[in-house]
């Protein structure tokens, strides 16, 4: 079974990016582009990691964080 990593970046060209790289080296890559969506994302699913834009709008990486 594959790494689950989330992704959030408001960027869809990084997203698109990470996940290419990532992808064939053993990672299911979820991108979503918004912290919203991300916190939605994690009541419903689990992942072994987050890798976040630290400056999106709306809400922040850092806000993301707390929440």
């Amino acid at each position: 079974m594959n790494a689950k990593l989330l992704l959030i970046d408001d960027d869809a060209a990084i997203c698109e990016a990470v996940s290419a790289t990532l992808g064939p080296r053993g990672y299911d890559v979820v991108s979503l582009n918004s912290g919203t969506d991300a916190l939605a994302a994690l009541e419903h699913d689990e992942f072994e990691a987050v890798v976040t834009d630290i400056n999106m709008p709306a809400m922040t990486a850092l806000e993301f964080c707390r929440r």
